[in-house]
């Protein structure tokens, strides 16, 4: 399962741009911008996060942000690698 993270996390992502821009009502459009409006929150922390680790500067909820999608990012690639049959990537190294 988690290795699956990153496709629900891009799904969610996803669902959210098209639950914002096409609520009905105030109350549930309200809503569904919120939600979108934290995760351009969070990902902008992400983008601030990995600015600031270049920088030798540390903000420790940026670069847990950053470091929690940098991991995802690396199972997502691993997956495609595994799926794909580039590598032998989920073997253990000697």
């Amino acid at each position: 399962m988690r290795l699956a993270a990153p496709i629900f996390l891009l799904l969610i992502l996803t669902a959210n741009i098209f639950l914002a821009a096409t609520a009905v009502g105030n109350a549930s459009q309200l809503f569904y911008r919120a939600m979108f409006a934290g995760q351009l929150v969070f990902y902008g922390g992400v983008v601030a996060g990995a600015y600031l680790l270049k920088h030798n500067r540390r903000v420790r909820v940026l670069n847990l942000a950053y470091v929690f999608s940098l991991m995802n990012a690396a199972a997502l690639i691993g997956l495609l690698f595994f799926v794909l049959g580039k590598r032998n990537v989920w073997v253990r190294g000697e």
